[in-house]
Parts: structure tokens; sequence; C-alpha cells
């Protein structure tokens, strides 16, 4: 098949006149697995144009791969039109060819127009760019019937063509597979989808992520997968059981029917032996009557012939006893059968029905426990709400009371340091005038004694003439004003000695306030800590009550799953008490081909026992001919035995009268 496809191919280039694709040609002649494999090759608009010329006049290809060609649009739109007419392919992968604008419509085409592929692969494409195109492929996809796995990761879809595709989901009855992964669609696009799933029954395996779409959509979405999952294996195993039960009562007919064969072939065959017996009796009969000679041994050979068909009489009845035994064997049988299958619907029914009562049990349990909780959850918001207030009450008290507290000390560590400040500002003001006024005569003083040494000086220049009687008292005025320099000098020394003692008064003063300062900031910091420590200690009821919360989220999100769960096991019990009904209406209808089959049976059985009876008042009629014939050849033994004595009477009287 490969050495055609691939002589077609090179006659339709050079046809053509368009040069041969090496790549192609190799591809076609690899054509071993029945699958096309074209991935990677670049392919012109020509090229396409023959290969879809080839693909309709093919039927060995069941796989078609054309995975990161990028085909051209109208290359792609003569493989697309090819598509449409062939019936033979399975699987279509055209990833990474970037469709776009028209083409998406045209593979629309191709979906809606197809009907033997099965698996198409579109990943890496850009269907989403193009919403009209798009709506025309999914519009395709709704009216397909034998696509079962859809592959359209990575192709930019947003919300709306989720909601397009949510559309065509909910026409479309044989898609099992669908992978939407690394798209844009989002949770509203997952909204749509888990809408199309609700009324979707073919669908049990869609993929997600990559969509931004939140865990609780995601998980409706897997249950409602997994609800079709075993709604498919519960429709098989309907369906293997129907074939089953189909298969069985096929047997069962087919049995009955050869036995009924039997029986007509074995009573034709008892009918054609009697009728030979009778034709052979009724010649030995005319035999007979045409010989006298051998009456006897033919009235012997009827007898025995007689004995015969008493036999064969006999035997009769015994089959047709052993037939009618059977038969009322059979009947048991299959009635013993029939009222297994019955017994076995009822217990299926009475179990279903139980499990269908324990499941509304369980249910009214569930809601039971989930009006306890949610009033146990009403409770603990009333009683945290309650705690909430008395906490924000005391806090505020708390809060009150530390911060009079706080100002308090700050008001009055404040009125403190500024006394200090003041009291030390003031001290140093008089420490610094007083220094003034000191620092003042001190100069005024030297500056006075410096006047009077000069003025000693220039008398004692000008008295130099003087100077032995002078010197004595230059001497004193010198020990005078000595004595004079250090007297200043020393109570400049205690001034300065008492201004440093009030400078340290006054620094003392000072690391004094500082000190009240820093404990005043000491106790701020303790107050501060303690407001920190009880926002910490608010902050555990905070969290108490954030974890009170989330359990409640938690709460309400498994009575949320167990209401999904039990609206799934009510449905799935409504479905097995569906399929419960249509069961036993399967058994209503072979009971009711039982009773047929019963009433032509006894139809049947009737016509054996008149056509029994027919032969047997047949039977009676030719044994009552057997009996006139046999007394009427002992009357004419004896006629003639009569005749033959008298004859030898008149002939030899000495021997009568012996």
């Amino acid at each position: 098949m490969a050495l055609h496809e691939r002589d077609l191919f090179t006659n339709l280039c050079n046809a053509n006149k368009i040069p041969v694709d090496q790549n192609v040609l190799r591809a076609l002649s690899n054509n071993s697995l029945a699958s096309l494999d074209l991935s990677g090759f670049s392919l012109t608009k020509e090229t396409c144009e023959i290969l879809s010329k080839v693909l309709l006049n093919s039927t060995s290809f069941l796989n078609l791969i054309f995975t990161d060609c990028l085909l051209p649009p109208r290359g792609l739109s003569y493989i697309l039109k090819s598509l449409s007419h062939v019936s033979c392919l399975t699987s279509v992968d055209l990833k990474g060819n970037n469709i776009s604008g028209n083409s998406i419509s045209k593979l629309g085409q191709m979906v809606s127009s197809n009907s033997s592929i099965k698996k198409l692969n579109l990943e890496w494409n850009s269907l989403g760019l193009f919403p009209d195109s798009f709506k025309d492929f999914c519009l395709g996809l709704a009216k397909n019937t034998c696509l079962e796995i859809l592959d359209l990761q990575n192709n930019r879809l947003n919300p709306e063509c989720a909601s397009m595709l949510s559309n065509a989901l909910t026409s479309n009855t044989a898609l099992k597979s669908l992978d939407i992964r690394w798209n844009e669609i989002g949770w509203q696009g997952g909204q749509y989808i888990y809408e199309a799933m609700q009324n979707n029954n073919s669908l049990d395996n869609v993929q997600l992520q990559g969509n931004c779409i939140t865990g609780d959509i995601l998980q409706a979405i897997e249950q409602c997968a997994t609800h079709n999952l075993s709604r498919h294996k519960v429709m098989q195993e309907c369906s293997v059981r129907n074939n089953l039960l189909a298969k069985h009562v096929r047997r069962i007919e087919a049995k009955r029917s050869l036995e009924i064969e039997s029986l007509a072939k074995q009573n034709e065959e008892i009918i054609k032996e009697t009728e030979i017996r009778l034709s052979s009796v009724e010649d030995v009969l005319n035999e007979k009557n045409a010989a006298l000679a051998n009456a006897q041994v033919q009235i012997k050979s009827l007898q025995t012939e007689l004995r015969k068909l008493e036999n064969t009489n006999e035997e009769l009845q015994s089959l047709v006893g052993d037939e009618e035994e059977k038969r009322k064997c059979q009947a048991e049988k299959h009635q013993a059968e029939l009222e297994k299958l019955k017994k076995k619907h009822s217990e299926d029914f009475d179990l279903m029905s139980e499990q269908l009562l324990s499941m509304e049990n369980d249910l009214s349990v569930e809601k039971s426990k989930v009006s306890e909780l949610s009033k146990k959850l009403m409770v603990t918001e009333d009683e945290v709400r309650r705690l909430q207030e008395n906490l924000n009450g005391l806090l505020e008290i708390e809060r009150k009371r530390h911060r009079e507290n706080m100002e308090s000390t700050i008001r009055d560590s404040e009125g403190k340091l500024e006394r200090a400040q003041k009291d030390f500002d003031e001290k140093m003001r008089t420490y610094k005038s007083d220094a003034h006024h000191n620092h003042q005569r001190l100069t005024e003083r030297i500056t006075s004694l410096e006047a009077n040494i000069f003025d000693l000086e220039r008398k004692l220049s000008e008295q130099s003439s003087h100077a032995a009687h002078m010197s004595q008292e230059l001497a004193r005025s010198a020990e005078i004003t000595a004595l004079a320099v250090q007297e200043a000098r020393e109570k400049e020394m205690a001034r300065i000695k008492v201004v440093e003692e009030n400078f340290e008064a006054a620094r003392d003063g000072r690391l004094r306030a500082e000190k009240q300062l820093e404990t005043v900031q000491h106790n701020l910091s303790q107050v501060q800590e303690q407001n920190s420590s009880l926002i910490a200690e608010l902050g555990e009821p905070q969290r108490k009550l954030t974890l009170l919360h989330e359990e409640l989220s938690r709460e309400r999100e498994i009575v949320s799953r167990l209401r999904v769960e039990k609206n799934e096991e009510v449905a799935r019990a409504d479905s097995r008490k569906a399929d419960v009904d249509r069961l036993q209406l399967e058994l209503t209808n072979l009971n009711r081909q039982m009773a047929d089959i019963r009433s032509h049976n006894a139809a049947n059985e009737e016509k054996w026992k008149e056509e029994r009876t027919k032969l047997q008042v047949d039977l009676l009629h030719k044994e009552k001919e057997i009996q006139r014939m046999r007394t009427e050849e002992i009357e004419r033994a004896g006629a003639l035995y009569s005749a033959f004595t008298k004859y030898l009477g008149n002939v030899h009287p000495s021997t009568t009268s012996f």
C-alpha cells in the first residue's frame, strides 16, 4: 500500500510540474505502521495540495502527524478539506502549526463532517486569539459524534472561548478526554466548564492546570468527571450483562428450535415408517387375496406385522411420553432459571433499595450533623463575639488607664525636667554673672596694680637718685604688691573653686535630671512593653478568632463537599434505581418472551397431541380393518374347509365314516 501512495504522489507531482519533496517521499515509503509522520518538515502549498489528493485516494493511513510543520494557511485548507472526506483516519496531530484566522473555521468544518477521527491534537496553536473563528470550531465540535480525545493546550484561550467551548460540550456526546492546560480561561472559564460538565455525561477526563482556576471549581469538575467515569463503567457492566442475557436467551431459543426440529424430524420419520408399513400390509393383504394357498403364511406374517406395529405403537407412545417428560423437565429447568433470575433481580433491587435507604439515612445523619455544627458554629461565633467585645472593652480601659498614667508621669517628669532646667539655667546665669563680675574686679585690680607698678617704676626711675634711701621702701612696696597679688590670686582661686563647686553641683543636678529623665523613659518603655504585651494578649484571642474562622470555613467546605458527595450518591442511587427499573423491564420482556415461547410450545404440544390422536385413530381404523380382514379370512378358510370336507366326503365316503 505504501508503494501505491508513493507512486501516486510522484505521478501527481510530475503531472503538476512540482518538484518532488524527498522528505514526504521517504515518509510515504516508511508506512509500515499505517502512520504518516511528517513532523518538522517544511511543506509548501503545492505539496500540501498533492498530499490532500493522496489522502483522498488512500485507505491505509490510520494516523496523520503534522507536528511543528508550520503549514501555510492555503496548504492547511487543502489538508482539512481532504480530511473531511477521509473515512480511515483515527488520529490527527496538528501540534505547533500556528493555526489562526479562517483556518480555525475550516478546522471546525472538518470536525463537523468527519466521522472517523477519534483523537485530535491542536497543542501550541493560536485558536484563542480569533474568537469568531473559534466559535465556528466549537459549532463543528458540537455536531461531531466520533471524536473522543481533544488536546487544546497552550492556545491562549480566554473566558469567552471557554464559554463557547462549554456550549459545545453541552451538545457533544462523544468526547471523553479534554486537555486545556496552560491557557488563560481563569476562574470564570472554569465556572463555564463546570456548568457544561453538569450537562455532559461523556467526559471522564478534563485537565485544567495552569489556568488560574480556584481549587473548589477544579474539585467540582473532577467530581463530575469521576461521576461520568463511574457511569460509563456501570453502563459497560449493564451492556455486558445484557449481552450475556441475550446470548443466553439465544442459546436457549437455539436449543429449543433444535429440539423442536429433531422432534418434528422424528415424527416425520415415524409417520413415514408407519406409512411404509401400512403400504407393506396392504401389499401383503393383496397378495393374500391373490394367493389363497399362502393364506396361513400371510395370516402369520400379518400377525407378526401386527405385533411389530403394536411394538412400534408402544415405542411411539413411550417416545412421546419421553418427549413430554423431557419438555416438562426443560420447562421446569427454564422456570427454575427464570425464578433464579427473578430472585437475583429482586435481591439486587432490594440491595439497591437498602443502599438507597442507607444513603438517605446517612444523608439525614449528615444533615443533622451539619445543623449541629452550624448551631455550634453560631454558639462559638457568639462566644467569640462576646469575648472580642469584652477584650475590646478591657483593652480600651487598660489603654485609657495606661495612657493616663503615662501622660501623668510624662507631665510630672516634664515638669521636674523643666524646673531642673530652669534652676540649672538660673544657677548658670548667676554663676556666669558672678564670674563676670569677679573677672571684671580682678581685671580692674590687676590694671590698677599694674598702674601702681608703672607709677612706682616711673617714680623709681625718677627717683633713681633716691634709690639708696628708697630701696627699702621699694622692697617693702614690692613685698606689699606681691602679698596683694598673692592675696588677690588666692581670693580669685577661692572664687574659682566656688564657681567650680557650683558648676559641679549644677552638673550633678543635670545628671540627676537626666537620670530622672532616663527613669521616665524607662517607665515609658515599660508602659510601651505593657501596651505591646496587652496587644500581644489581644492578638492571641484574635489569632484564636482567626483559627475559629478558618475552622468554620473548613467545616463549611466539608459540609459543602459532603452535600456534593451526598448529591452525587443520590444521583448514583437514582441511576442505579433507573438501571434496576430497566433490568426489571428487561426481565418483564424476558418473562413475556418466555410466556410466548410457552404458549408456542403449548400450541405445538396441542398440535402434536392432535396428530398423535389422529395417528391413534388411524391405527385403530387399521386394526379394525385388519380384524375385519382376519375374520373374513377365517370365514373364507372355514367355508373352504367345509367345502373341502364335503368334497372329500363325496369322493371317499369311507373316510368320512371313519
